[in-house]
């Protein structure tokens, strides 16, 4: 009987608890994506001017007064002037020959330039996450060694328990045998 309680303890510290294990080992990863996609769009408007001449001719009325009309030609005289700035100018003169103020304007070329600009900008903002799950299931057993270590000790009564299922009558017959040396 001791025999038989040494090879249990020995069965255990060798081979520990039976059953199974589950270990989850997770992981996970967080990507974060950010897309940021800017459109310009510009146009731009050109208007051209033309260049302008023009004439203004102011007549003169002439007075029936000497004085008045010598006076008035002297105050005209000192109307003329002439003014240039680029491709622009006035000329104010006085003719007295036809006794007409003359006024002649030149407006050079003239553009206007428009220049209208469109900025539209887009963010994608994206995540992205990675969960890696790894299930580990772990089946602790009697090493086969073991197995065939109790198979050895218990040969013997295994073959009689073996031999009382098959053969009843020859189990009793062999208990009487070693009962009555007799035989």
């Amino acid at each position: 009987m001791k025999k038989l309680i040494y090879i249990i303890v020995l069965m255990f510290t060798l081979t520990s608890c039976l059953g199974t294990k589950k270990t989850i080992e997770s992981s996970s990863a967080t990507k974060q994506t950010e897309k940021t996609e800017t459109t310009k769009d510009s146009s731009s408007t050109v208007e051209t001017n033309k260049a302008i001449q023009d004439r203004v001719v102011i007549n003169v009325p002439k007075s029936d007064n000497k004085e008045v009309t010598a006076m008035f030609e002297r105050l005209m005289q000192q109307l003329n002037t002439s003014k240039s700035s680029g491709s622009n100018s006035y000329n104010m003169r006085y003719d007295a020959e036809t006794r007409q103020l003359l006024l002649d304007f030149i407006v050079g070329q003239t553009q206007n330039k428009q220049l209208a600009t469109n900025s539209d900008t887009k963010t994608e903002l994206s995540f992205e996450q990675q969960v890696e799950t790894n299930t580990k299931k772990i089946i602790k057993m009697i090493p086969w060694y073991l197995w065939v270590g109790l198979g050895i000790i218990f040969l013997p009564q295994i073959i009689n328990r073996v031999t009382m299922i098959t053969n009843p009558l020859l189990a009793f017959a062999k208990k009487k045998h070693n009962g009555n040396n007799s035989f």
